[in-house]
This record gives C-alpha cells, sequence and structure tokens, in this order.
C-alpha cells in the first residue's frame, strides 16, 4: 500500500510538473529543497518534467557536474557555484526534452557557432547549457573566469539567447 501510495505521489509530481516546469526529487531526504527552489525562481522556463539530483560527483569522472537524456543530474558537494551548476545542467535536461532543431540552429546563429551541437571544443549544447544558466539565474558574469565553454558573446547577444529559450517553450 506504502509503495503505491509513492508511486501515485510521483505520478503525480510528474503531471504537475508537465504544466508547471521540472519537479525536482532526490533520493536523499531533504536534498531537494534547494534545488527545487531554484527551479521555482527559475527566470526562463524549466523543462517539464521530473527532474532526480544526487549530491555525487559525475559517475564517469568527468566533472562534478552532469547529466544525460536520462539519466539523474549530479552535483557534487564539492561543487564551489552548485546553483549556477544546477542550473547548467537542466539547461542540457531543457536542450534533451524541450528544444527543437529550429531552436538550436537559432541559437547557433546567435553564438555564430554552425558546427555540429555536439562537437569539440566548446561544443554549442554546452555553450547553450551555459547561456541557459545565466538567464536562469540572470547573473550576468561579471568575472571573465566565470563562463565556461566559451560561451559568452555580450549582453545583447546573452538577452537574445533568454529570449529564444521562452520563446521555443512557448512553441512546445
Amino acid at each position: 500500500m506504502i509503495a503505491a501510495m509513492r508511486w501515485i505521489a510521483v505520478a503525480a509530481l510528474v503531471f504537475c510538473s508537465s504544466a508547471q516546469g521540472a519537479t525536482v526529487i532526490s533520493p536523499e531526504s531533504g536534498t531537494s529543497r534547494p534545488y527545487q527552489r531554484w527551479v521555482n525562481r527559475a527566470r526562463v522556463p524549466t523543462p517539464p518534467i521530473a527532474v532526480t539530483v544526487i549530491g555525487e560527483p559525475c559517475p564517469t569522472g568527468l566533472g562534478r557536474s552532469c547529466t544525460s537524456p536520462d539519466g539523474p543530474i549530479y552535483i557534487a558537494p564539492s561543487e564551489l557555484h552548485p546553483r549556477h551548476a544546477f542550473y547548467h545542467e537542466l539547461g542540457h535536461k531543457f536542450d534533451y526534452t524541450v528544444m527543437t532543431d529550429d531552436g538550436r540552429a537559432a541559437f547557433e546563429a546567435l553564438q555564430g557557432d554552425a558546427r555540429p551541437w555536439r562537437s569539440s571544443p566548446n561544443s554549442p549544447h554546452e555553450q547553450f547549457a551555459e547561456g541557459y544558466s545565466i538567464c536562469a539565474a540572470q547573473k550576468v558574469p561579471h568575472l571573465p573566469g566565470y563562463v565556461a565553454y566559451g560561451y559568452w558573446r555580450g549582453l545583447r547577444e546573452h538577452r537574445a539567447v533568454c529570449r529564444l529559450i521562452r520563446a521555443v517553450q512557448q512553441d512546445h
């Protein structure tokens, strides 16, 4: 009975998240609080999915945070900027679930980067997640080292990226 009630609760969360944005689920008691608060305060739409956040480094060993299309978001307890990392990974989730090929092409045009979406170095998909993070937090970087993956092109271009994210969500 308790297991069935848990599944009903999770199903309700998933249903509600599709209308309002991401819902954070955490297997660790109480750890979803800051993440759900950040989702609720995001200045751009969040993906309409349930997101699991695990407080561990990326299992691939490639960083302190990561995600995959069907996987959870991993964020290491040692992450120096957890909100930025969370929004960055949430940007990947937005890309996986909401972005269209036209949206990706529009982002690449704004960045002046016509390479394939996943190409090294500083792939457009990583630049998008970085832009999403800054739009979500509505914190314009003041330090050159704050923005990763070669994202920053200037304030006008950044505002256009935020508008693009909102437009893609409206069309979804």
